[in-house]
């Protein structure tokens, strides 16, 4: 088994942070009811402070969402993705979509529990990761919320 180091730990949650700005950023692009075009542009918004955080993490420059999009994200091929989940596309629904974003939400959570049983990690870095999966399960209770108010359920 191999052992990561802090960088490849930090380097891996900020692609699947980039990856998941990606991933918002398309689906604000595709959904075109109001609550859930929001809640996809917000939540890329917040993707984009994620990977900024984990960058702090490493000393390294933070960027703004655009050039996240430029920089990382062009390059994240989203059919090919670190955090697996169902597909979207121009056809997915509001809520078909915004269960794969909560799909998504889920298993990030999960990875940052995962890294929080990690021994030898720095507090900074597990106060960082403990943030982290605090925010991801906020953006699941947001999606679960907008997907009772679509659905009535």
């Amino acid at each position: 088994m191999k052992d990561f180091t802090i960088r490849e730990i930090v380097e891996y949650a900020e692609k699947i942070e980039a990856e998941s700005h990606k991933f918002y950023a398309l689906a604000a692009e595709m959904i075109k009811e109001p609550d859930t075009k929001k809640l996809a542009f917000d939540l890329a918004e917040e993707e984009t402070k994620h990977f900024n955080h984990l960058r702090d993490l490493l000393n390294r420059e933070r960027l703004t969402s655009l050039e996240l999009d430029i920089v990382v994200a062009k390059g994240i091929d989203l059919l090919n993705r670190t955090v697996k989940t169902a597909e979207i596309t121009g056809d997915s629904d509001p809520i078909d979509i915004l269960e794969v974003a909560l799909e998504r939400e889920i298993n990030t959570e999960e990875l940052y529990k995962m890294y929080l049983t990690f021994t030898n990690l720095p507090d900074n870095v597990v106060k960082v990761f403990e943030d982290l999966r605090n925010q991801e399960i906020g953006h699941q209770n947001r999606i679960k919320t907008l997907i009772k108010k679509i659905t009535g359920k």
